[in-house]
């Protein structure tokens, strides 16, 4: 996820990661975080063109960044992946996963991340409910065939 963040950041011409990188990372691994999102109507292209909209895109000067090299966090993208392992910690696991990293995103209100989502109407709460919703329930399995003859 956080490797296609970081592409993201390359293809805008942007230094740094940012928020609306992350998010752009989290659509672009397949996975629950892409799924939920997408069923919201949150595509990488929509996600893409509010970040130009919003942010545009660097001007390109020299030769592109190589690949090998690592862009910076903003504070608030470091912030939020710093709070996605908190979140992580408190549901008892020792990892941060993407959804995980969604919460956090759309939780730091003042990145440009949770901004488009908001934009797109898609808000912390909205995840934070679809996250923890029991899951559905299974339908009865069928009858056994019956062997009277």
């Amino acid at each position: 996820m956080i490797n296609n963040a970081r592409e993201a950041a390359q293809e805008h011409n942007h230094n740094y990661i940012g928020t609306e990188h992350i998010l752009l990372g989290l659509l672009r691994t397949p996975g629950v975080a892409a799924e939920m999102l997408q069923s919201f109507g949150v595509t990488a292209d929509r996600v893409d063109a509010k970040v130009i909209e919003i942010v545009g895109c660097g001007e390109r000067s020299g030769p592109p960044m190589p690949p090998t090299a690592r862009a910076p966090f903003t504070p608030r993208g470091k912030k939020a992946l710093e709070m996605a392992l908190r979140e992580a910690l408190n549901a008892g696991s020792m990892s941060a996963d993407a959804e995980h990293i969604l919460l956090s995103v759309t939780r730091e209100t003042e990145g440009i991340g949770a901004r488009i989502l908001l934009e797109l109407g898609v808000d912390h709460q909205t995840i934070r409910d679809q996250l923890v919703r029991p899951p559905s329930p299974r339908p009865e399995d069928p009858p056994e065939p019956s062997t009277n003859a």
